[in-house]
């Protein structure tokens, strides 16, 4: 068993390593970043509002608690990254691929997620007041408890959502999704 003593030195460390990146963050050019590989990284709790990480690699990526309000992320491929208690508030998000992302809790008022694949991402809790969530996947997505009072969900795909407790939004039952098929299909067979 490690000693306590080694323990806070590797945490002090650590702190000071992410006091560094923050610092460093602030200097690079962002632009760049576009489409680059950036997988894996540990970005959580920094400010990088604003930033152009458009068509990036950042599958597993941790933005958990970060300020990317006004980012713009589109076709982005944030697959299973952690955006947990994230600021992603006007963030441009179109196509992005959000497939088993972690966005509980985060604040997503205003962003535009138009075409975005949601498949199975946890928005538990999250705020999506006036988002455009327009030709979305939402397949599978956790919604509970998320606000999506005046979200725009044309067209979007809500198969098996869960929206237990969430404001804003009455999803179609799956037994209405059911007979509106059924009804679909007697409309189409000839007789």
């Amino acid at each position: 068993m490690a000693d306590d003593r080694a323990i806070e030195q590797f945490k002090s460390e650590y702190q000071r390593f992410q006091v560094y990146l923050h610092e460093c963050m602030k200097r690079f050019r962002w632009e760049s970043f576009a489409g680059a590989d950036l997988s894996e990284l540990d970005f959580s709790d920094l400010d990088l509002s604003g930033v152009n990480l458009a068509g990036a690699d950042l599958r597993y990526a941790d933005f958990s608690g970060s300020d990317l309000s006004e980012a713009n992320l589109s076709r982005a491929d944030l697959s299973q990254a952690d955006l947990s208690e994230a600021d992603l508030s006007g963030a441009i998000l179109v196509e992005a691929n959000l497939t088993d992302a972690d966005l509980s809790e985060a604040d997503l008022s205003g962003a535009d997620l138009f075409a975005a694949n949601l498949t199975e991402a946890d928005l538990s809790e999250a705020d999506l007041s006036g988002a455009n969530l327009s030709n979305a996947k939402l397949i599978k997505a956790d919604l509970s408890e998320a606000d999506l009072t005046e979200a725009k969900l044309d067209g979007a795909d809500l198969s098996h959502a869960d929206f237990s407790e969430a404001i804003g939004v009455e999803p179609l039952d799956e037994d209405e999704d059911e007979d509106e098929d059924e009804d679909d299909e007697d409309e189409q067979s000839p007789d």
